[in-house]
């Protein structure tokens, strides 16, 4: 009996983790994240800048 439970709880979870991954909001946010780690590749940033600005992104 609890097996069948966990298997539908594991398979609706795993469904809302998609749809929130590919939400716009989160896909605005990974993309902000990745612009940053290449600007902070290149130099064009700190350290210091880039934890700031990735906390104001994940604030959101």
């Amino acid at each position: 009996m609890i097996f069948p439970v966990l298997f539908w709880l594991v398979v609706l979870s795993a469904v809302g983790y998609l749809a929130w991954r590919r939400s716009p909001t989160q896909q605005a946010r990974s993309a902000g994240e990745r612009t940053l780690a290449e600007r902070y590749a290149r130099g064009e940033i700190t350290e210091d800048e880039l934890r700031l600005r990735r906390g104001v992104l994940r604030r959101r």
